[in-house]
């Protein structure tokens, strides 16, 4: 039983080897090709530059929109304390922060 295992795995990592070549092999002509390839890879290039983009500008959005967030979040928290009159480092009683 145990070399029918064997034996099955072999085929499988052969062929996933042969079919992984053989893409690979495929995808280099596509872009070398002497007649059109040039285009394909500036095409590609010009793709995978407009993606990379794409992310950075999200990401930046993203991250503006933290920040502001938690300026907003600091200040809300400042108003809080400045109308309940807490002073830095002062304890309050629970039915004192209740009231406010």
């Amino acid at each position: 039983m145990k070399y029918r295992n064997d034996y099955f795995g072999a085929v499988c990592s052969t062929s996933t080897a042969f079919i992984s070549g053989s893409l690979l092999g495929a995808g280099l002509m596509y872009l070398f090709d002497p007649d059109r390839g040039r285009g394909r890879r500036a095409m590609l290039r010009d793709k995978t530059i407009g993606a990379y983009n794409d992310v950075a500008d999200a990401v930046e959005s993203k991250g503006r929109d933290i920040k502001n967030r938690s300026k907003g979040l600091v200040q809300e928290t400042k108003n809080t304390i400045g109308k309940t009159g807490i002073k830095a480092g002062q304890e309050i009683k629970k039915e004192e922060a209740r009231a406010h």
